[in-house]
């Protein structure tokens, strides 16, 4: 008898509707608090680039545009990198872009770096945490499924507590110790992402279907039997 392999050699259970899922659900709870308090607070941290950088609010704001563009269009390329390395993957590399975009925009010298390293990367790097997560909430959950996501969006209402924060270290440190701060509060993504354990439901093996592809596979067919000449001229199976 063959080993089995790949998903076959896990263990398969059905939606746990809770225990660990609640972590993921606290992991995207969090997300939700620092990616959309950083969007939400940016017309804070504009003024202070526009200072910084003697730029026109129009320069500016391209910044933060960009970056709620990217967050959102981003999200096919994110569930692409959720199928091919995994949700925790996926998530862990997220937190990584964010914190790199933030690192280099606290350096920037010059407003159009800040169209990519705060704009493009880390707007891109919210597109993977969020999706990364919401996937795995929907394979932990099905009954309570509308509670788990209910509680995870709302982290989206604790982001003005976010805004008399930056303002304080806008007043500190200036615009780039602000960002630089902020880059130390989202590497706490990188370790949280770990914490975003993959699951493997039996319905998916049920199915026949691959846990990261998401594609039907093939039964496997019987062997056709063929007929084959013997070297005495008769037939053989």
């Amino acid at each position: 008898m063959s080993r089995p392999n790949g998903a076959q050699s896990r263990k398969l259970v059905d939606p746990p509707e809770g225990g660990w899922g609640w972590i993921i659900v606290f992991y995207l709870f969090m997300i939700n608090v620092l990616a959309m308090g950083i969007l939400k607070s940016f017309g804070f941290l504009s003024i202070a680039l526009q200072e910084t950088f003697e730029a026109s609010m129009e320069q500016i704001s391209w910044i933060g545009s960009i970056m709620s563009c990217v967050r959102l269009t981003a999200g096919p390329f994110a569930a692409i990198f959720c199928a091919k390395i995994g949700e925790k993957q996926t998530g862990i590399l997220g937190g990584a872009m964010v914190s790199i975009g933030l690192f280099l925009s606290s350096y920037s010298e010059k407003i159009s770096y800040l169209y990519f390293s705060l704009g493009l990367l880390s707007g891109a790097g919210f597109a993977f945490l969020s999706q990364a997560a919401a996937l795995n909430t929907t394979r932990y959950f099905r009954r309570k499924l509308t509670t788990a996501c209910a509680i995870s969006r709302s982290g989206t209402g604790l982001t003005f507590a976010l805004a008399p924060f930056l303002q304080y270290l806008l007043n500190e440190y200036g615009s780039q110790g602000a960002i630089l701060i902020l880059c130390g509060l989202t590497l706490h993504l990188i370790p949280l992402g770990m914490l975003n354990r993959p699951i493997y439901l039996k319905q998916d093996a049920a199915e026949g279907r691959d846990w990261r592809q998401g594609q039907q596979k093939k039964p496997d067919l019987p062997e056709e039997k063929t007929d084959r000449v013997t070297a005495g001229g008769s037939l053989q199976e």
